[in-house]
């Protein structure tokens, strides 16, 4: 066999072409590939290089010196592992594409004689062989034809290793419809049994067929599979997977990806805090385009993935990585405009990240209890600026908590509290300070229903008396009584119904004024009823802004009593002045007797 010394002379020697070409044997020709591969595992570097040289030098007459392709391919295998430098690895790689290429059976039984997958030279080759559509598409040809010729799913040493792979082969070379080969096969039933490195190479094939747009139409079978892969904890499977999401759903119609978006979505969430700069922009671009793909009867459901990523997305416009804070920002205006929120959509787009927050928290009240548990996940992000704004956000959201409890705040300050030995001096200071918000007492305001409940009896009695009625003139006394309500303009809660200016344009007209426009419109007595009369036997509040607190039974209310404010007063033993008609609390369970 040719030593490296000799493959150095003659590349060193002028007449090399010559030499090789006419004096040596298509056996040494062989030798002399097989030592320049040995010799990339030298750790002279002249001997790297002149290796490398030798074997571009090779690559150009390929019928004169790639004959014996197995012995080649075992050189490969022998020496691949050994060979570290970049220059010297993409020869190896070109040299092997170049078989595969031109001599694909031999490469695949070659490979194949190495049997199990878990061999790592074997594996690395295989990744090379597809890495690129044409040599792919000749290797995956010959996988099923070996697979139709001995019928079994051993070619690659047990039942289970490598199935994943001859179902690849199957569906990318056979004429089966894709659907069909869907119903039959369980692709995820093969791939879950698979080794992470088995995995990464299925995800690499299909990334390297879904770039032909006739291959991705047969491969979308398999997106609720590949979803799958998604709960892998490898950087490498989840890239690859959604690198295959964008190659597919870019050659796919709405109705066709919709159904998979709302899967894709929620899988995409947790990806957002990666620690990979790379895995958090791809997967917060994917949610963008996503969030696109979905037609409109999907909305609904889809409403829920995108209002757990606004949190997310509004930390991450703060990422230290410039790439992944500008695709944060674009996700976050393109879910503004999905939720069609204009507010959160202008101040996206004015990037005021500090009122982002508030506006989270007021647009969606009943969701600050979810966006308080994501921001103390937050808390202990890798990233400094995520921190910070997680700490910002926390102390906002326990404003408008509705849960302020001692339990619930003391659970936020133990988690603000490791943050006060942060290595951030800014982020040690916000952290102590915002526990200092955070633990101080604070009296919750009574709600406008606690409010109504108390006080409308109150409210009632403070208006203006209605002028005098004649008790003798029922009817007069309807039309008095009508004729004292107030303007349109100042009527709390009646100003926007259109019955008013209906009653406004009938009072216009003589024939409908008195009795007979309350007749008709079919409008009942003000006549004072039995609540009215223990209405006015009511104790009044001394002071009903102190007392708006103090909660009445709404079910007594309802059946015609009242519970009075702790401070009331007893009222004289008979009512003063003559009666005048209760006009009731727009707040009031009641409703008014007058039906506008």
């Amino acid at each position: 066999m040719a030593s490296a010394s000799l493959v150095r002379g003659f590349l060193l020697s002028p007449s090399r072409d010559d030499v090789f070409g006419k004096y040596l044997k298509p056996w040494e020709k062989t030798d002399v590939i097989l030592t320049a591969i040995k010799a990339m595992t030298d750790t002279s570097i002249s001997d790297k290089e002149g290796a490398s040289s030798m074997l571009d030098e090779a690559m150009k007459d390929p019928d004169s010196w790639l004959v014996d392709v197995p012995k080649i391919m075992s050189g490969i295998h022998e020496n691949l592992e050994h060979i570290c430098m970049a220059p010297a690895r993409h020869s190896i790689d070109s040299l092997l594409l170049l078989l595969t290429n031109r001599c694909p059976r031999e490469v695949v039984i070659s490979l194949l004689k190495y049997s199990r997958l878990a061999d790592s030279a074997a594996l690395a080759m295989w990744k090379v062989m597809f890495s690129l559509l044409q040599p792919l598409e000749k290797v995956l040809r010959e996988l099923h034809r070996e697979y139709r010729k001995q019928r079994t799913h051993t070619l690659f040493g047990t039942v289970t290793e490598g199935s994943s792979i001859l179902c690849l082969a199957i569906i990318a070379t056979s004429n089966i419809p894709s659907e069909r080969f869907a119903a039959t096969i369980c692709f995820w039933g093969y791939l879950r049994y698979e080794s992470l490195e088995v995995i990464s190479l299925v995800l690499q094939g299909l990334i390297t067929l879904s770039q032909r747009p006739e291959m991705a139409r047969r491969t979308k079978v398999l997106l609720e599979d590949i979803v799958k892969t998604l709960q892998y904890a490898s950087e490498d499977i989840q890239m690859k997977a959604l690198l295959v999401f964008r190659n597919l759903l870019g050659h796919m119609t709405r109705e066709e990806a919709s159904p998979i978006t709302l899967k894709l979505a929620e899988k995409l969430l947790p990806l957002f805090s990666n620690e990979s700069s790379q895995l958090r922009e791809s997967s917060i671009r994917l949610f963008r385009d996503v969030m696109q793909m979905v037609v409109w009867r999907h909305k609904r459901q889809m409403r829920k993935n995108v209002q757990r990523g606004l949190l997310p997305l509004l930390f991450h416009m703060s990422d230290q990585t410039q790439s992944v804070a500008k695709a944060s920002r674009e996700a976050l205006l393109s879910a503004a405009e999905f939720l069609e929120q204009k507010q959160l959509k202008y101040l996206t787009q004015t990037e005021q990240a500090w009122r982002i927050g508030e506006c989270l928290l007021v647009q969606d009240r009943n969701g600050v209890e979810e966006y308080l548990c994501q921001s103390l996940l937050y808390l202990k992000d890798a990233q400094a600026t995520v921190r910070e704004e997680a700490i910002r956000f926390t102390g906002l959201a326990v404003r408008h908590l509705r849960d302020q409890s001692a339990e619930r705040l003391r659970k936020v300050c133990d988690a603000l509290k490791p943050l006060q030995e942060d290595i951030e001096p800014s982020i040690c200071s916000l952290a102590a300070q915002t526990m200092l918000i955070v633990g101080s007492p604070r009296k919750r305001p009574a709600s406008g229903r606690t409010r109504a409940l108390c006080c409308w009896p109150c409210k009632a009695r403070e208006r203006a008396p209605a002028a005098p009625l004649d008790h003798k003139n029922p009817e007069g006394r309807r039309t008095e009584a009508l004729g004292n309500l107030p303007p349109p303009e100042t009527a709390r809660g009646r100003k926007r119904h259109p019955r008013y200016a209906k009653l406004a344009s009938l009072l216009s007209v003589p024939a409908f004024r008195g009795g007979n426009l309350l007749r008709a419109l079919g409008w009942r007595s003000l006549a004072p009823s039995p609540q009215e009369r223990r209405l006015r036997a009511l104790p009044t509040c001394a002071n009903p802004c102190e007392n708006a607190s103090y909660a009445g039974d709404q079910t007594q209310l309802r059946h015609g009593t009242h519970v009075a404010c702790p401070e009331a007063q007893q009222p004289p033993a008979q009512a003063q002045g003559p009666y005048r008609p209760f006009q009731p609390c727009p707040l009031s369970p009641f409703p008014p007797y007058i039906p506008f």
